[in-house]
């Protein structure tokens, strides 16, 4: 009788190991997951919670097809053009470009720009001013490579201008933190530095040749 008790107390001491063993590796797994998911932060995670409600679609631009878009800097101001925007109506580019500042968005921040500009929400920036002196651009283009939209954009008045038809849905922060991805200069002073040390650097190219 000992014998079938002691066997009996064994088998349910063992049970309760498991459970208690196995209780606790879920518990671990789904704090794991949790941890991984904290730290998986992407570019539209961080600008989702700027987005209101989506009110429709805009058939203009979703019927544009947008599958690659490149970021460029410029200093208008550095030359005698009137045209501010990325690109003038023959599509050429600003001639202030700085080429070293230039960025290939990836294609999953293209896709996700690509969905603030087609839907229509009823989101509004709560400032604005009425200057408008970019210094940063985006150009669009479809599965073709043809050019089919620029957006020109003014971190100093928190506004910018898609062309060629205009939206006014789009958080300036969506373009905030592309440019944080792409590591390029937010502030004027700091492209106008690099600007003329970059000219100053082909003139002495040019000079040595």
């Amino acid at each position: 009788m000992k014998t079938y008790l002691t066997i009996f107390i064994t088998f349910i001491f063992y049970c309760c190991h498991q459970s208690d063993t196995t209780t606790s590796s879920i518990k671990n797994n789904t704090f794991e997951s949790t941890s991984n998911n904290k730290t998986t932060t992407t570019l539209t995670e961080n600008i989702a919670n700027n987005v209101k409600e989506v009110d429709s679609i805009n058939q203009y631009w979703s019927n544009k097809k947008i599958t690659s878009a490149t970021l460029y800097c410029y200093l208008p101001e550095a030359d005698d053009q009137s045209q501010y925007f990325i690109l003038d109506k023959k599509l050429k580019l600003h001639s202030t470009v700085i080429d070293s500042l230039t960025y290939e968005l990836p294609f999953s921040v293209t896709n996700f720009l690509n969905e603030q500009i087609i839907n229509v929400t009823n989101f509004k920036e709560k400032w604005v001013e009425e200057c408008f002196q970019p210094h940063h651009g985006i150009v669009l283009k479809n599965e073709k490579g043809v050019i089919v939209g620029h957006i020109s954009i003014c971190f100093e008045c928190n506004q910018y201008r898609l062309l060629p038809e205009n939206v006014n849905y789009i958080p300036m922060k969506v373009f905030k933190n592309i440019c944080i991805q792409a590591k390029v200069p937010i502030e004027r002073k700091e492209l106008s530095n690099i600007f003329y040390k970059s000219k100053s650097s082909k003139n002495k190219i040019q000079k040595v040749k």
